[in-house]
């Protein structure tokens, strides 16, 4: 017993076989920015809706250079890819609807349902987030409902962490067109999904 034990030491320094290879986990959220609003001047609600079943998963998924995906067991999400999805986009939001001032004094009420229609990446080449998203903007002045669609294309150099740094900056892009949406509408203007006009 003594002697198999040793032996399994002296083989995992040689080939690693009997150590199993560390996973490592990433986020959609970005790094903080220095400052952040003190009060959010836009209250809102977010829901996500569905999520492809595909990469529905921890592991990351990733499309080959030959067209073939892969489950890569070793990089891994720290949340289930929904609730990363829903904190990243509110972190986002937040960042960009704290600074609109409403001219009313109560404020409209915002509410964004967002599907994820694609959530793709291939290290060294790109990471992908296309999404379709529904915005209703309440108030005594305006009732505001748009369905937009944002499809946000990231270049990527490098292997996984840069792969999901693209991620991070792609669902910022999505926020960044919803934001834009909710802007333009409170301030009168007719409600476009971007990209249309």
């Amino acid at each position: 017993m003594k002697h198999g034990r040793w032996t399994c030491i002296v083989i995992s320094t040689l080939s690693g076989s009997c150590v199993s290879t560390s996973a490592h986990y990433y986020t959609l959220m970005s790094e903080p920015e220095h400052s952040a609003p003190a009060t959010v001047a836009v209250p809102f609600r977010l829901e996500i809706g569905s999520i492809p079943a595909q990469v529905d998963r921890s592991e990351l998924v990733v499309r080959l250079p030959d067209g073939r995906m892969a489950i890569v067991d070793s990089e891994r999400w720290i949340a289930p890819v929904g609730d990363e999805l829903q904190s990243a986009l509110s972190v986002e939001l937040l960042r960009r609807l704290g600074a609109i001032s409403p001219s009313e004094p109560t404020g409209p009420r915002l509410f964004i349902r967002l599907n994820l229609d694609r959530l793709e990446s291939s290290p060294y080449r790109y990471a992908l987030v296309e999404a379709s998203w529904h915005l209703a903007l309440k108030s005594s002045a305006y009732n505001v409902s748009v369905q937009c669609r944002s499809r946000a294309y990231e270049q990527v150099t490098g292997s996984y962490p840069d792969l999901v740094r693209g991620y991070q900056r792609a669902v910022a892009a999505v926020a960044a067109e919803i934001a834009t949406v909710a802007q333009e509408s409170m301030r009168g203007l007719a409600a476009e999904c971007p990209g249309t006009t």
